[in-house]
């Protein structure tokens, strides 16, 4: 007796484990999602695709949308990374993020954004983030590229 009371007792605590574990998977990726549409996530994402719209230099950024794209990159970068490391659904990150982030990282890098700051830095910035943009767009989550307008000067 005492035997199927230990089996039932570790088929629970299994069941709570498993079930615990997909929760806050669950929640992680909720609080992310949240947190990559906040104002200033959104204002940062807007900056970038406009660099590339309009054919701007990062260098001609106010500091103000400097800090939004860099915030935006960051942000994704972050959710990228938690992504790989596989402590948010992986299925539902590319499927709520995929098509954004294949665009954004595809603006900056068009824009020389990616380039600037990698220069600034004096190394790669953003590894994680640009691994889920390639991985994004080798499963179809491609959506529309912003044109390039360029400005008349």
């Amino acid at each position: 007796m005492a035997i199927i009371i230990s089996i039932a007792a570790l088929m629970l605590s299994s069941f709570v484990f498993a079930y615990n574990h997909r929760t806050a998977k669950r929640d992680l990726m909720i609080r992310i999602y949240d947190q990559l549409l906040a104002a200033d996530r959104q204002q940062g994402r807007r900056v970038l695709f406009e660099l590339c719209e309009y054919g701007r230099k990062p260098e001609d950024l106010c500091e103000d949308d400097f800090r939004s794209a860099n915030h935006a990159l960051a942000w994704l970068d972050l959710m990228a990374m938690l992504y790989d490391k596989r402590y948010i659904p992986r299925r539902d990150s590319m499927a709520l993020w995929g098509i954004t982030t294949s665009r954004i990282v595809h603006a900056a890098e068009q824009s020389g954004f990616l380039q600037f700051r990698d220069n600034q830095q004096g190394s790669l910035l953003w590894p994680y983030v640009r691994k889920f943009a390639a991985a994004a767009r080798a499963k179809g989550f491609v959506g529309k590229a912003p044109s390039v307008k360029r400005s008349e000067s």
